[in-house]
């Protein structure tokens, strides 16, 4: 596959994917917790879990998808760095409680979507 077409491919996904957490972020309410950051981390974990096995069950079948689903849109869609800025705010803010019940929420319920996407999958 030309060099070219794949970035692309990427391209495209991630566009796709920053588009859907703009638009998760402009649907959940603002407030203490970011919790348009964490629908984010987990809709991008489910969907990473779920092709990641797909992946391993039709091994080099489906590249173009990786590229545009694996690397572009969940790449796009997941915001972990969004996540560190957001929980250090926190910290900074006073709010250690929030903070860490953030991260941890955060952390818990993504390898939670992925595992459960990777199972339901198999």
């Amino acid at each position: 596959m030309e060099q070219t077409y794949k970035l692309l491919l990427v391209f495209a996904g991630g566009g796709t994917g920053s588009v859907v957490r703009y638009l998760i972020a402009q649907w959940l309410p603002q407030g203490k917790m970011p919790w348009h950051t964490l629908t984010a981390n987990i809709t991008a974990s489910a969907l990473l879990g779920f092709f990641t096995a797909l992946l391993l069950l039709k091994p080099g079948q489906l590249e173009q998808q990786r590229l545009f689903i694996a690397i572009g849109f969940c790449g796009g869609l997941s915001t972990f760095s969004t996540f560190s800025l957001e929980g250090i705010e926190l910290i900074r803010n006073g709010q250690i409680g929030m903070a860490i019940l953030y991260i941890v929420l955060s952390l818990a319920s993504c390898m939670l979507a992925f595992w459960a996407a990777w199972v339901a999958t198999r």
